[in-house]
């Protein structure tokens, strides 16, 4: 987002994008940041991990998956503020009736590798492709088992469109915040 870092932008009522995320989530899970500075996130009440260098959002999972010791984690980033406790608890229920090592969501070809479940056992497979300097965040599905699930089943759950709305650009943020909140807090009350 060039020259805006998105997790520290201001949101709603005092708290930045990351603010209000952990906000959200902390009462019902227990929460962690994986980060490459963790200096710059000493101000908010969560775990701060630091990333794998240089290894972009692929060594963000490697680093939660090896310092967790939960068999399933949710992945998240901090860009998509929309989110549901329900759904999240929901999907980590599907994910452990199911022998598969994760559960993603999939619209067409375009997965959602950052708002997904994943076993602690992928952390070999995810190993695997950063020392083959593989670096697509979804390269290390070849080695495992995933459940695939529509967005469309999760929206219809989560009875909001747009959990899956990802700010990539200062308008994109400006929409976050000035369109998409206000329906948000409408919902969660």
């Amino acid at each position: 987002m060039g020259e805006y870092d998105k997790p520290h932008l201001e949101f709603y009522q005092d708290k930045t994008i990351l603010g209000f995320i952990i906000n959200n989530l902390k009462s019902d899970f227990n929460l962690k940041v994986v980060a490459k500075n963790r200096d710059e996130f000493s101000d908010y009440d969560v775990e701060v991990l630091t990333d794998l260098k240089d290894a972009g959002p692929l060594g963000g999972i490697y680093t939660g998956l090896e310092m967790t010791e939960s068999k399933y984690n949710f992945f998240m980033g901090c860009d998509m503020p929309f989110i549901n406790k329900t759904l999240i608890r929901w999907m980590f229920n599907r994910a452990k009736m199911s022998d598969k090592d994760g559960l993603v969501p999939v619209d067409g070809n375009f997965y959602e590798p950052l708002f997904a479940i994943y076993r602690k056992s992928c952390l070999e497979s995810v190993e695997k492709v950063i020392l083959e300097d593989r670096w697509p965040i979804i390269s290390f599905y070849e080695y495992i088992n995933l459940e695939f699930i529509q967005k469309n089943k999760l929206r219809e759950m989560s009875s909001f469109n747009n959990i899956f709305f990802n700010i990539n650009t200062y308008e994109d943020y400006l929409k976050a915040k000035n369109e998409i909140l206000p329906e948000y807090i409408k919902m969660e009350d």
